[in-house]
């Protein structure tokens, strides 16, 4: 499943932990009762339910959480090999939605050989909720150099993010991939097994990393799509030379059908264009009904995967002959494209979990001067990626300390998938992950984020997860 760029118009939604041998407390817990199953409202042929489980689990007596959870039972009992839990990524995405969307891919065979599971993490969605107040916005001050302003959203954030980490210093310190493993291990329990698969893409890589380094004898058959670092200790100044890297190709491509879409005819001509047009919306927004479209709202355009580029081509020339017409008739279009093609189940994205989380571990250089200095030196490197580099640290001011991601090697199956072109979760952190957990290492060949079971490789997911083969050699998406 694509997870777009943040697009302040065209999207109605915003677009990285802690790991330790299982504490004996937790495991020495009262068993979760089963789950009681009732129709789901969003969607009537999956079942929902709830879970109670200990907001910390080394003292399971005390306060306790609620987690949503969703199932689809398999379709064909006679062929059922067991359950499939399924994470999407974020941290900060909900997940009672994926069952029906597996079900509705090219993986669908899979919704017959297993109960199909998904979850909101603690924090998201129809779970308990984990909620805190935003930064004050900077008001434009011509006054204020790049840097200055930077410097006042770096103050303002971390005031904010301070005071939201010790609103409920206990639940904000919970919030950790470890704690969700648990979570996922005290599901596993309500639902009667004694042994789980799994099946997670991007930061559910590193969840799912993180389950098999803490309860690998409680794991089945495990596949991670989009990779995540074994770490998880980059940040989005990481990515930016595949960003830029992602806007050449485009560039190229927008090239070679200058006739449709009037930018140029020369790979550079094009960059040259675009670059201008970036710059000029930094100052005059295009406004189109309902909203604008910002410099940083093109950028997000000019680096999408592959699979949408004839939609973001259509708004950028629209965008560049100042067709509002033009744009706004294509913008549903793009927003069908990057949205969850199944039902709705409540809160889809929680930002303050998410940021939560990832502070929680977060071991990156926090201080302004540093990462001022990386965000300008990548600027000048990468004319349209670099000044999505981050201007200051997110996590600035939170409260609680973080400690490092620690994942190992475990007995038991394990598929990686990397897909060779993308920027998200570059392939070579397939690499890394594989060196830290092992495994087997295949790749999908194109530069769509996760887009494993919506391809033609879907038939390796099925393969691997039915029956235990995995695979290695590229695979062509059609």
């Amino acid at each position: 499943m694509r997870k777009p760029a943040s697009i302040t118009v065209l999207l109605s939604f915003l677009p990285l932990l802690l790991v330790t041998p299982p504490v004996q407390a937790a495991s020495a817990s009262a068993a979760p009762a089963a789950i009681a199953w009732t129709p789901c409202a969003e969607d009537s042929v999956v079942e929902c339910g709830t879970l109670t489980v200990p907001l910390d689990h080394t003292r399971p007596d005390g306060r306790t959480l609620s987690i949503a959870v969703s199932r689809l039972p398999a379709a064909d009992p006679d062929r059922r090999r067991g359950v499939l839990l399924l994470n999407w990524g974020g941290p900060g995405w909900s997940g009672r939605q994926l069952p029906s969307y597996l079900a509705g891919s090219r993986a669908a065979e899979l919704a017959k050989h297993f109960d199909l599971i998904g979850f909101d993490p603690r924090g998201t969605g129809s779970s308990t909720g984990f909620a805190c107040d935003s930064p004050e916005s900077i008001p434009p001050d011509p006054d204020l150099s790049d840097k200055e302003r930077a410097a006042r959203e770096a103050a303002a954030h971390g005031a904010a993010i301070s005071r939201c980490g010790n609103q409920d210093p206990t639940f904000a310190r919970s919030l950790t991939t470890q704690n969700i493993a648990r979570d996922m291990d005290r599901i596993r329990t309500a639902l009667g097994e004694s042994r789980i698969s799994y099946l997670g893409v991007s930061w559910g890589t590193a969840l799912g990393a993180t389950f098999r380094t803490m309860f690998a004898d409680r794991v089945d058959r495990m596949l991670l799509d989009s990779v995540a670092d074994p770490t998880l200790s980059r940040n989005g100044a990481d990515l930016v030379p595949g960003m830029e890297q992602s806007f050449h190709t485009y560039s190229a491509w927008l090239a070679r059908r200058n006739d449709a879409y009037h930018l140029g005819d020369q790979p550079a001509q094009v960059r040259s264009r675009l670059l201008a047009l970036r710059d000029k919306l930094q100052s005059e927004p295009f406004e189109i009904d309902g909203g604008k479209i910002t410099g940083g709202d093109f950028t997000a355009l000019a680096i999408q995967s592959s699979d949408i580029w004839p939609l973001t081509a259509r708004l950028i020339a629209g965008i560049a002959a100042g067709d509002r017409s033009a744009v706004t008739d294509a913008i549903p279009d793009f927003s069908n494209a990057t949205r969850w093609p199944s039902a709705e189940f409540g809160e889809r994205y929680n930002a303050k979990m998410g940021l939560a989380t990832s502070c929680n571990l977060d071991m990156t250089p926090r201080d302004f001067e540093q990462v001022w200095a990386i965000h300008e030196r990548l600027v000048r490197q990468f004319p349209m990626a670099g000044p999505t580099s981050p201007r200051y640290s997110e996590c600035t001011g939170w409260p609680h300390q973080a400690q490092p991601l620690v994942q190992k090697r475990r007995p038991g199956s394990l598929q990686l998938v990397a897909h060779t072109f993308e920027w998200n979760t570059p392939a070579r952190w397939g690499g890394e992950m594989q060196q830290a957990i092992g495994g087997t290492l295949g790749y999908v060949d194109d530069d769509v984020h996760g887009s494993l079971v919506e391809t033609s490789c879907a038939k390796y997911a099925v393969r691997y997860l039915v029956s235990g083969k995995t695979f290695f050699r590229p695979c062509q998406p059609d």
